[in-house]
């Protein structure tokens, strides 16, 4: 099997080969080619390391061979007829990975057409966005609910009250505010963490 950077230099029309395998091989990105025949010339390792295959593995084959069944069918002929109109999509996709794993990753693909003939050429760049999409509802909750008790934060009580006051038909809104007293001598006394917990006993009487 061609090295990574023989592989690139099969790619036509590339002004410099030698620095385009350096980059290939650099990016954090997964990075594939597809030939006219639409079957894979070049993976770089960062491809290699998000799927598992190598690019001895991949050589040849069909980029479809790790697609999952999670997009409609009709999801990807409106992905080829756009790279057909405009040369290029980007969007969410879900693949597998060699174990089989399902990932989610973010892909550019590029249309190119060969400079010295009709032919085109696909080149998709992907990155693994899973861990991000497994935080962000953590990330959302964080930023709503009080890390120390869970209730419900000012933010999302501002955000609140403004889409209740806004709401059509909605004649008047009641808010009750609640006040500890002493609570400062609890604090004294007992130490923050008996704070803490007075905290915790009144958010559970609450909820």
């Amino acid at each position: 099997m061609p090295t990574i950077d023989s592989d690139i230099a099969t790619f036509p029309d590339l002004p410099c080969p030698e620095i385009t395998g350096v980059v290939a091989s650099a990016t954090t990105d997964a990075l594939m080619v597809t030939g006219p025949d639409d079957r894979i010339l070049f993976v770089n390792p960062a491809f290699s390391r998000i799927t598992g295959f190598s690019c001895a593995e991949l050589f040849g084959q069909e980029p479809f061979m790790w697609k999952t069944d999670r997009s409609p069918p009709d999801f990807y002929h409106q992905m080829w007829q756009i790279l057909r109109d405009k040369g290029f999509w980007e969007g969410d996709l879900w693949n597998q990975n060699k174990t089989g794993q399902a990932f989610s990753e973010w892909t550019r693909i590029h249309r190119l057409r060969s400079t010295s003939s009709d032919e085109a050429f696909h080149v998709t760049l992907f990155s693994d966005v899973s861990q991000r999409r497994r935080s962000r509802p953590r990330q959302v909750k964080s930023q709503l609910t009080d890390g120390l008790t869970g209730l419900p934060n000012r933010y999302r009580f501002v955000t609140d009250l403004r889409s209740a006051l806004g709401r059509a038909g909605v004649p008047s809104v009641t808010v009750i505010v609640m006040n500890i007293d002493q609570f400062r001598r609890v604090n004294e006394q007992a130490g923050h963490e008996g704070g803490d917990r007075l905290l915790n006993r009144i958010a559970c009487a609450l909820r």
